[in-house]
C-alpha cells in the first residue's frame, strides 16, 4: 500500500519534500485483519508533468502487506481443491456413469467460478493476475479436460465405440489423479518461488 503526498501549487524548485525516516513509521496499534505488515518505506521522488513542463516532488510511503499463510491457504486454496478432488474422483466411476460424472464436473465449474469472484472481491482490484487468479485458471483447465473426456465418451458411447470408450476410460482412470497434483505443484514452484 502507498501513500503519496504532492504540493499541487509548488514544482520541485519550490518545494521538495525529504523523508524523516528517523521520525517516520507505523504505530503498533496499526492492524490489517487477515495480514501480515512486512516493513514500511520512505522515499522522495519526482512526478513530471509534460503539460505544464514542470517537475513535483512527491513524498512516498509505502508498507508492505502480505496474506497470512495459514489463512490464505485455508481460505483460497482448500475449498477448491475439494471441488476438483471430487471431479477428480468422478474418473474411477465406470464408463456406464459419463452423464453423472459430466454432472459433477458441470456443478464444479460453477461452484469454482462462484468461488473465485468470491475471493476476487476480497482483494482490492489490480491490473494483473494474482496468484489466486492463475490456480483458479488452472483448476478451469483441469475441469475443461474433464469435460473433454466426458463428452467424447459419451460421443463415442453413442457411436457404439464401447472399446474405445474403456480404453480412454483406464488412461484416464488414476491418471487424472496424478497429473492434477504434479500440475499444481508446478504452478506453485514457478510462481511462489
Amino acid at each position: 500500500m502507498q501513500i503519496i503526498l504532492e504540493d499541487k501549487r509548488n514544482a520541485r524548485d519550490m518545494v521538495r519534500y525529504v523523508p524523516d525516516v528517523e521520525e517516520s513509521g507505523i504505530d503498533s496499534s496499526i492492524a490489517f485483519s487477515g495480514w501480515n505488515i512486512d516493513g514500511w518505506s520512505a522515499w522522495e521522488a519526482e512526478h513530471f508533468y509534460p503539460v505544464y513542463n514542470e517537475t513535483y516532488s512527491q513524498y512516498r510511503f509505502s508498507v508492505g502487506i502480505s496474506r497470512i499463510a495459514m489463512n490464505s491457504f485455508m481460505k483460497t486454496f482448500l475449498p477448491v481443491i475439494f471441488i476438483l478432488l471430487t471431479v477428480l474422483f468422478s474418473f474411477v466411476m465406470d464408463p456406464d456413469k459419463i452423464t453423472t460424472r459430466l454432472a459433477m464436473a458441470g456443478s464444479a465449474l460453477v461452484a469454482s467460478v462462484m468461488f473465485h469472484i468470491s475471493i476476487a472481491n476480497q482483494i482490492p482490484p489490480v491490473g494483473y493476475l494474482t496468484f489466486a487468479d492463475k490456480f483458479m485458471i488452472l483448476t478451469y483447465l483441469i475441469l475443461l479436460v474433464s469435460f473433454v473426456v466426458n463428452i467424447t465418451m459419451i460421443e463415442l458411447k453413442e457411436r457404439k465405440n464401447e472399446r474405445l470408450v474403456v480404453r480412454i476410460h483406464r488412461l484416464t482412470e488414476y491418471s487424472m489423479l496424478a497429473v492434477a497434483p504434479v500440475l499444481y505443484a508446478l504452478l506453485f514452484i514457478f510462481f511462489m518461488g
